[in-house]
């Protein structure tokens, strides 16, 4: 059984109408939340299926690659720093989230650079290492100028586990909106009474294990306030601000951006006041076509 019909199940046994739970089942995603390994203690890898991957240090890449640079004219090449890697052998499967089933996944962000350039891109990359590549591990960073990285270029290693954490979006959070919440899920009357009940059972179902990690793999992207999420802010820049009836126009792209896009990966940076964002076509995430991957990073403050 999956999450979804573990969650309609569970609602009509308790007398919820399935009209509901259907309507509000569909927003349900599937997430995976890595974590530091040292905040569950010993032996917390091996309760959580081993270590998934690693929090900063220093990478293994395939033999004979350099390190990931990004080109700057009149500066030359920038290292770009390394975030992760995980194991997706070790990783466990989500609903939804068509992760490679072995090979690694490699995350690389200059986040000061990426957040002001024009290309944000250039500055970010996800690399995939397929099974049975040889690598090898990198012993020192790279070549690199302090001054072009406000937070350093490397954090400190730390392992990794991964979690199953089902999520709603961010409106199914916020009690008694009940305005917005029919304007996005299209309740009709008399729904609205179960939405307390149907918050009640998805917190049964799935309590939160951590109250936060160290990279979100999957689910929803991160949201600045209600409704404004990443997609969002693409749906925002593909539309021109003198066409009637902008505001609708807006939310019909957000809501076919969210079902064309994917969040591959969110993570807060050292600093505590950026977050890093890579997106994914969900075709593009079953090709592995990870150079089609796209970087949208937050400054939170």
């Amino acid at each position: 059984m999956n999450h979804l019909e573990q969650l309609r199940s569970t609602a009509i046994e308790r007398g919820i109408p399935s009209e509901a739970a259907d309507r509000i089942g569909r927003f349900l995603r599937v997430a995976i939340w890595v974590c530091n390994a040292n905040r569950y203690g010993i032996g917390s890898a091996e309760r959580h299926g081993g270590v998934a991957g690693q929090n900063g240090g220093l990478p293994r890449l395939p033999t004979g690659t350099e390190w990931p640079y990004a080109d700057i004219s009149g500066l030359g090449r920038l290292p770009l720093p390394f975030i992760a890697s995980l194991d997706c052998a070790k990783l466990p499967r989500a609903d939804g989230l068509e992760l490679p089933a072995d090979g690694s996944l490699l995350f690389f962000l200059a986040h000061e650079h990426a957040l002001h350039a024009h290309d944000e891109h250039q500055f970010a990359r996800v690399v995939h290492i397929p099974a049975g590549t040889a690598t090898v591990q990198i012993e020192q960073p790279p070549p690199h100028d302090d001054d072009w990285f406000e937070s350093g270029f490397l954090p400190p290693r730390s392992d990794l586990v991964a979690l199953v954490q089902p999520e709603m979006p961010g409106w199914f959070d916020e009690p008694g909106n009940l305005e917005f919440e029919s304007d996005v899920v299209q309740l009709q009357v008399g729904e609205t009474a179960h939405l307390e009940d149907l918050r009640t059972l998805f917190n049964e179902l799935w309590p939160q294990v951590t109250t936060g990690a160290d990279l979100y793999l999957g689910g929803y992207s991160m949201e600045l306030g209600i409704g404004e999420n990443a997609e969002y802010g693409m749906a925002e820049d593909s539309i021109a601000h003198d066409v009637p009836d902008r505001d609708r126009l807006v939310e019909e792209e957000t809501t076919r951006l969210m079902s064309e896009w994917i969040p591959l990966a969110q993570f807060q940076l050292a600093d505590q006041v950026h977050v890093g964002r890579f997106l994914i076509r969900h075709e593009d995430l079953a090709a592995r076509r990870f150079d089609r991957v796209r970087s949208l990073t937050m400054f939170t403050e």
